[in-house]
């Protein structure tokens, strides 16, 4: 099977940009189209949407389902659309809405999915004290299951601002409180309930930080923007988990980090990589700095910069992380058009795989204000486009998938690439564990290629012990696709009985 991480999807919101204004036009013709497999599927608008709605202020996605946020939808309340696949394309599943909100609002100013919970932000309720709400998939409705509040809040936190979510794991950004000094707040669920775990603020915080603008977390790591500290320099915060509460594992910043950069503005997690921007970096050109885990160390190991740098594109204002891919937006880019980049890593490092552009673009449409990345489909959001009615789009990249089997003789792995794309670098392992094993405990074995429906075999080969171990086959590639299976085996001197 596919292994599957939670994309996580930071939305940006305009105000906090002031860029030169520039006349309507529809002349598109901006840089060469790099696509390497990406390509442009759908085009997702409310049913209802009109003009100054804001569709696509905020955008997430995870596997088949994806949330856009319309703030400014009837009267400033705002409300959120969920859509999904269903196998031959993507259709609006539901529109939600809050009872309890009045004008000004702005449920669905931020977003955020994994599985079959949602978590969306309105910063402007109760005189932008704020709420989050959270969602969640009953067959084919959404319903309300919590509304997540603060004992703290006061009129003007905008507690709300910034949301993320991973399994059960929420957190929310409240940039504004404590003159702008920033906070952010996890909260858990036990069953049905969602509880406060604990309250995130940097330890050296101090008035106009802004800390809880970006935020995103994965499973057990939560990463928090504060992008406007020191001068603007801006800094971003690691927490990990500790029992039932979070705690600071690092502060990042940026190795060559100035004044004005506002590093953090937009940051992301996946796994042991995490990503932080610097849109006003060099001038206005922009950058995005990658941060990887070794223990418990975070270090600098890219920094990300425009391939075709010009003045004011806003390359960073959003960013996401999923495995081995990075999108990078830049909405000011060209009029204020917009366009979208797709890094992958490999053992170059990170290298342009694409760049994503609208297909009915037009000036001013700030194509990339959010967008979110899962697994090999991206949606970026276009708040602007046709009179600020707003409009998403899903592109998609195919990517191998991985069917794994255990089976004798010995014991022998067989992977099948079943996806719609070629498996390059595979690095594929048995492993046994538990019994009494003496030798042959582990084989790890490198494919430079799996082509599409191709399969091969890799064997354990001599295995001497006995007992019942464990058998995990594991193979990784490139592309960021990884699978696992396993079994139980027992063992007797120099023979394996008990496979399939």
């Amino acid at each position: 099977m596919r292994q599957k991480t939670v994309a996580l999807c930071i939305m940006i919101m305009l105000l906090m940009t002031t860029p030169m204004a520039a006349g309507k036009g529809t002349d598109t013709t901006i840089q060469s189209h790099v696509d390497r497999g990406w390509s442009e599927i759908a085009k997702l608008s409310a049913s209802d949407g009109r003009p100054d709605d804001v569709f696509a202020t905020s955008v997430t996605i995870d596997g088949t389902t994806a949330v856009i946020g319309a703030p400014q939808d009837n009267n400033y309340r705002g409300s959120a659309y969920f859509f999904s696949h269903d196998g031959d394309g993507w259709t609006e599943e539901a529109k939600v809405a809050v009872t309890d909100n009045i004008s000004a609002d702005g449920f669905g100013t931020s977003v955020s999915i994994s599985g079959d919970t949602a978590l969306i932000g309105a910063p402007g309720y109760n005189g932008a004290v704020g709420a989050a709400y959270i969602f969640v998939r009953s067959e084919s409705t959404w319903v309300k299951q919590a509304k997540l509040t603060v004992p703290d809040g006061v009129m003007l936190d905008f507690f709300g601002t910034s949301v993320a979510l991973s399994g059960d794991v929420a957190v929310v950004g409240a940039p504004d409180k404590n003159s702008d000094t920033g906070a952010a707040y996890v909260f858990t669920r036990t069953g049905t309930t969602w509880t406060l775990a604990t309250t995130l603020t940097a330890p050296e915080g101090a008035p106009n930080d802004e800390f809880g603008w970006g935020i995103g977390v994965d499973k057990d790591t939560i990463i928090v923007g504060s992008c406007q500290e020191n001068a603007k320099h801006g800094a971003a915060y690691i927490y990990i988990r500790s029992g039932s509460t979070f705690v600071q594992q690092a502060k990042l910043t940026a190795v060559d980090g100035a004044a004005n950069d506002c590093f953090g503005i937009s940051v992301a997690v996946s796994g042991d990589m995490v990503v932080a921007s610097a849109p006003w970096n060099n001038g206005v050109i922009g950058a995005v700095y990658v941060f990887t885990r070794a223990g418990t160390t975070w270090t600098q190991t890219a920094k990300i910069v425009p391939t075709y740098p010009t003045p004011v594109t806003g390359f960073g204002m959003a960013c996401s992380i999923d495995n081995h891919y990075l999108l990078i937006s830049a909405p000011w880019y060209y009029h204020f058009v917009g366009e979208v980049y797709v890094y992958k890593f490999n053992e170059d490092g990170w290298t342009l795989d694409g760049i994503l552009q609208s297909s009915d673009g037009a000036w001013d449409d700030f194509f990339g204000n959010s967008l979110c990345l899962s697994g090999g489909t991206a949606i970026v959001g276009s708040s602007n486009h046709d009179e600020y009615t707003g409009e998403a789009y899903i592109y998609s990249k195919p990517l191998p998938e991985f069917l794994l089997n255990i089976s004798k003789p010995g014991v022998t792995l067989t992977l099948t690439n079943i996806g719609g794309a070629d498996a390059t670098n595979l690095t594929v392992k048995i492993t046994l564990s538990g019994g009494w094993i003496f030798a042959g405990k582990q084989k790890t074995e490198n494919i430079s290629l799996l082509a599409k429906t191709d399969t091969k075999q890799v064997s354990l080969g001599f295995v001497f012990g006995f007992g019942k171990p464990t058998v995990t086959g594991s193979v990784s590639c490139d592309e960021g696709v990884a699978a696992e299976a396993t079994t139980t085996v027992k063992v007797f001197l120099f023979f394996v009985f008990g496979l399939p």
